[in-house]
Formats: structure tokens, C-alpha cells, sequence
């Protein structure tokens, strides 16, 4: 009898023998269910995902924070009916009220409408004081910025959530097929272990026609290691569909064993096979082959170390420019009866049209305005000029905080390091996607060759199946042989499977390198 001695091959007994073959020819009656079955469970498990879920809603709220933003930043007005006060003494009743209204414009230059009209009635008698309408506007300044950053900050809260959304959803898929990739390898593992087990096997079979007695010392030896390897094989079998039953909890699903299989034998090993053969019939027996995504394939700008560098230089000098201390505001108004122009006599009260220039630097503010008087009122005047002045009045104010000097000067130093730290920050970034490229290209080429590889590998065990179940029927070579080479080709397509597997984490780890929708070819 011509035996061969094998590259590490495996398989022993008639009933495992048996199982094994249930266990590949099922695969092949499940193939075609097999791309439902991984949507389902990649289904699953994308739906159980608890970050993935918080993404969507944090998305959700950033979406109303905008809203928020713009509204705040749109027209703004406010309406106020002002303190009311009330005296009553006898028959005598005296109101005061002061409404005021506001209406602002951020985002044109800071531009703001006002009006106050106190009013004051007594004994039926009504009057009106100091009321005013103003309107204001900021010549040089940087409300127009402080509100362009507010909305843009917002923009890019809710940009970068949109993108935590995509990038989880990523994340999840790649530890989906992380924790589908340990099974199979759980899977392989078992099938070394039974490589082992079936050369231990061969020895023994060895000594027995060699005609050691089974209770010599080199005999025991040899049985005690072959049970050995069967204890491995049923604990690793074990913890196999263990890992499969957690897995199936997180896809969603129940795992259980089909009904064809019932409980427990009675015979360890029969068990284990069987727990091997339920855990493989519930986790897909094929991978869909992907192309792999070429980092190429992507615009540098859009790496995600890049176009964040890109954006916090962006942002900081929009923030720098916007918290500037220098401003020039103008602003004119309308005074209804200005108590600045009466004398003793109230008759002589007059309305005026003031124009004012407000400007500040660093800790220094000053103001300077000019009043025209119209020599009549809108309220309670009438046309009667007599007595009243037409004489223009002027406004003046000055103010100077020492310390704000000092302040300002340590904010431009402190804005001019915070540029630099930017810039080295997007210096880094770019030296990254250098790196990034050398290790993906290596990484893009190795999947290839392993999967060329593979590919023949599997060619060349299915054909060496094939030869060995011809020549057990000739009685040429043992069951041990042919089983051994049987296992070594389910390895190569466990093997085949994983380098699909890893080909998807590819990709996804490429598109997490990357913002959203970045590609050129619109492939991502």
C-alpha cells in the first residue's frame, strides 16, 4: 500500500468523515441564499448598533441648531412694552409707559433699528419725552463676521455629525466583518487541530502494523497524543459555536441547532462535530468578491486629517478677524420733544435729528455726534416755533482702559501663534497622507497577491481531493489521507472567504481615511 506523506493534510473516521461531507455539500445548497443570509445579519447588526443610533440623532439635533443659528442671525425683533409705572392719589390717576421696539440685521453689517416713545398721561392729559427712532450701522467692525461665523459653525456641526453617521455606520460594517472574520479563523484553527490529529492518527496506525503491543510505552504515547488532539478539537469546536451563538445575538438573530441534529449523542466527539457543522451552516459559506478601493481614487483635499487642518485654519481666522477691537459704528435718530432743548418753559421743547460716529481700538472709545433741532415736535407741539431754538448741539464722549491696551496687544501675539500652530497642524496632516498612500499601496498590493494566491491554492487542493478520493476507492492511499486532503481543502476556502473579508475592511478603512462623497469616480 502506498502511503503519502502529506503537507500537514487531515481526517479520520468513517462518521466524521460523514459529517464533513454533510457539512460541504450543505454549503453548497445554501449558496444560493447565502447573499441574503450576510444582508441579513449585516442588517442586524447595523440596526443593534446603540453608537451608530446616537450618530443619527445627535445629527438630528445639530440639524436644529442650525435652524436655531439662522433664524438667530436672520431679522431679529424684539418688542417691549418698557417698566410701566402707576400712581393714583385721590381722583388723580399718572401712567408712565416706555415701548420700545428693536429690529437687527447681523449679518448686514450689524444694522439696527430702534424706537422709544415714553409716554405719560395724566389727568387725561397725555405727553410724550425724549421718545426716539434711531437707526445704526457699523462702517468698519465685524458683527457682519461674528454672525457669518456663528452660521458656519453650525454648518460644519451639523457637516461633521452627517459624517459620524457615514463614518459609524463604516466603522460597524468593518467590526461586523472583523468579528465574522475571527469565526472562520476559529474555523481554520479547527481544521489544523484535525490536521494534527489525523497525522497523530497515521502514526499510530503505524506502530499497530509495525506491531507494537498497545501497552508499550511508544504505543501509549502515541494513542495519549491522538486523544489529546481530539480533547482540543471538541474544546476549540466548543468555544466555535459559542462565538457564533454571541455573534447571532448581535446580528438580531437566534441561534439554535437544526433540527436534524437533536440533542446530545452521547459520543463527545460526534457532539462537537455536530456543534462545528450547526455553527457553520448558520454563518454564510461564501463572500462576495469586491474591488478594492484605490486610495488614488481620492482627491488629497479630502483626506479627513487634511480637510480638517484645512477647515480649523479656515475657522481660526474668521474667529481672529471677527473678535477684532477696532469698530466704527455711525448711527442717526429722530427725538421726539429732546428735554436737552427746553428752557423753564416746556413749550419750548423741540424735536431733533442727531447723527453720531462711534469708533474704539483696543482700550481707547470715543463719540462724537451733532443735533439739529427741527424747532417744532410730532407730539403735542404743533407748528408753534415760537421761543424755540434752532441752534445745532453737539455730543462728545471719550473713554481710555489702560489694561485693555495691554490685553489687546497679548491677543495679537496669542492669534499670531495659534496661526502657526495651525500651519504645522496642516503640514502634519499632509506629511500623514504621504505615509497613508506608501502603506495603503502596500496593503492594496498584498490583498491581490493573497488572493491570486489563495485562488490557486484552492485549485490545486480541490484537484488534489478529487485525485485522493479516486485512489482510496483503489486502495492506494488511507482514509486518512483523503480526509486530510478534504480538510485542506475546506481551509482554502475558509481562506478564500477571509481574503474577501479582508478586502471589504479594506475598503471600509480607505473610505474613513476620507470625508464623505469625496471620491472622484463617485464610488464612494
Amino acid at each position: 500500500m502506498m502511503i503519502f506523506r502529506r503537507r500537514r493534510i487531515q481526517f479520520c473516521a468513517k462518521s466524521k468523515a460523514l459529517i464533513l461531507l454533510t457539512l460541504l455539500t450543505g454549503a453548497g445548497a445554501l449558496f444560493a441564499e447565502d447573499g441574503q443570509k450576510l444582508d441579513n445579519l449585516l442588517a442586524g447588526y447595523l440596526k443593534n448598533d446603540l453608537e451608530l443610533q446616537k450618530c443619527v440623532l445627535t445629527a438630528q439635533a445639530k440639524q436644529i441648531a442650525l435652524n436655531s443659528s439662522k433664524i438667530q442671525n436672520g431679522i431679529n425683533v424684539e418688542l417691549s412694552t418698557g417698566q410701566m409705572q402707576i400712581q393714583s392719589s385721590g381722583d388723580k390717576t399718572k401712567i408712565y409707559v416706555k415701548p420700545q421696539a428693536t429690529v437687527s440685521l447681523p449679518k448686514a453689517n450689524g444694522l439696527e433699528l430702534t424706537a422709544s416713545v415714553p409716554v405719560t398721561v395724566e389727568d387725561g392729559q397725555k405727553s410724550v419725552s425724549n421718545g426716539s427712532v434711531g437707526l445704526s450701522a457699523e462702517i468698519i467692525g465685524s458683527s457682519r463676521d461674528k454672525a457669518k461665523l456663528s452660521e458656519i459653525q453650525a454648518e460644519r456641526a451639523l457637516t461633521v455629525a452627517e459624517r459620524a453617521v457615514r463614518d459609524r455606520a463604516l466603522t460597524a460594517e468593518k467590526e461586523f466583518y472583523e468579528e465574522l472574520k475571527t469565526l472562520y479563523n476559529y474555523a481554520i484553527k479547527i481544521s489544523t487541530l484535525k490536521n494534527d490529529l489525523y497525522d497523530d492518527q497515521l502514526d499510530l496506525k503505524v506502530l499497530e502494523t509495525q506491531g507494537y503491543s498497545k501497552t508499550s510505552a511508544k504505543y501509549r504515547q502515541a494513542y495519549l497524543q491522538v486523544q489529546s488532539d481530539e480533547r482540543d478539537i471538541m474544546e476549540q469546536q466548543r468555544i466555535f459555536e459559542r462565538q457564533t451563538a454571541v455573534f447571532a445575538k448581535k446580528c438580531g438573530f437566534e441561534y439554535s441547532r437544526g433540527n436534524s441534529y437533536g440533542g446530545k449523542t452521547g459520543d463527545a466527539n460526534q457532539d462537537g462535530e455536530i456543534a462545528y457543522t450547526s455553527a457553520m451552516e448558520f454563518l454564510p459559506s461564501s463572500i462576495p468578491e469586491v474591488s478594492e478601493v484605490n486610495i488614488f481614487d481620492f482627491d488629497s483635499e479630502t483626506y479627513s486629517k487634511i480637510e480638517s487642518a484645512t477647515w480649523d485654519k479656515y475657522i481660526g481666522n474668521l474667529q481672529r478677524k471677527s473678535e477684532s477691537d477696532s469698530y466704527l459704528k455711525a448711527g442717526v435718530g429722530y427725538i421726539i420733544n429732546n428735554d436737552f432743548l427746553a428752557d423753564d418753559d416746556t413749550s419750548s421743547k423741540s424735536d431733533s435729528v442727531e447723527g453720531t460716529l462711534s469708533w474704539n481700538w483696543g482700550g481707547l472709545t470715543a463719540s462724537a455726534g451733532v443735533g439739529l433741532p427741527t424747532g417744532s415736535s410730532i407730539a403735542g407741539a404743533g407748528d408753534n416755533t415760537t421761543g424755540k431754538t434752532f441752534n445745532p448741539y453737539y455730543t462728545l464722549s471719550f473713554a481710555i482702559n489702560p489694561g485693555e491696551f495691554l490685553v489687546s496687544r497679548n491677543d495679537k501675539e496669542q492669534d499670531r501663534i495659534d496661526s502657526k500652530i495651525e500651519d504645522i497642524a496642516l503640514k502634519s496632516a499632509q506629511d500623514d497622507w504621504e505615509t497613508e498612500i506608501l502603506e495603503r499601496t502596500n496593503e492594496f498590493h498584498d490583498l491581490k497577491w493573497a488572493q491570486n494566491s489563495y485562488a490557486e491554492e484552492y485549485k490545486l487542493y480541490t484537484q488534489l481531493e478529487s485525485d485522493m478520493k479516486k485512489w482510496l476507492s483503489q486502495g492506494s492511499v488511507t482514509e486518512s489521507d483523503y480526509l486530510d486532503a478534504l480538510n485542506n481543502r475546506e481551509k482554502a476556502r475558509l481562506n478564500i472567504m477571509i481574503n474577501s473579508i479582508e478586502q471589504i475592511i479594506y475598503n471600509n478603512e480607505v473610505k474613513l481615511l476620507f470625508t464623505a462623497d469625496s471620491s472622484k469616480k463617485g464610488e464612494n
